[in-house]
């Protein structure tokens, strides 16, 4: 007793060969650079956060040694008040300043990137159309 059906076979015929022809524009080279060099871009947008976060740090540092000096060096609480005073004054809005210019910074980044793209391949007078032709048949790929 037989419990796989039997498949009559027979010869494989060439599929016909598949012609495409698509034009290239200057939004499929910008799309092929973004892709082809995300890692990078990637970094130098992180970049942008760990520059901002540095200097976060350090201008929150620089006030609170400055809120530490003084004559009642060994009163945290005195140190802490101070510093938190600095906060909500110039000093809180220069770190305000700092955070959102880096937010906006990193937030901005890819729209950035790609209008940096865009201008360049138009003055590299890339941002044409270019006719590309291919065609797939059993023997390969012809373009």
């Amino acid at each position: 007793m037989r419990t796989t059906p039997s498949v009559t076979s027979r010869p494989l015929a060439a599929p016909p060969p598949l012609d495409l022809a698509i034009p290239l524009t200057g939004e499929d080279r910008v799309a092929g650079a973004m892709h082809l060099y995300r890692d990078l871009i990637a970094r130098r947008r992180r970049n942008v956060l760990i520059f901002t976060g540095i200097a976060l740090l350090l201008i929150a540092v620089g006030q609170l040694s400055t809120s530490w000096g003084g004559r009642d060096r060994g009163d945290f609480v005195l140190m802490g008040r101070n510093f938190l005073d600095a906060l909500i004054g110039p000093t809180g809005i220069l770190l305000l300043t700092f955070a959102l210019a880096g937010t906006i910074t990193y937030a901005l980044f890819g729209a950035s990137t790609r209008h940096r793209l865009r201008r360049w391949y138009r003055n590299e007078g890339l941002a044409g159309a270019t006719p590309c032709s291919y065609r797939l048949h059993e023997g390969g790929l012809d373009s």
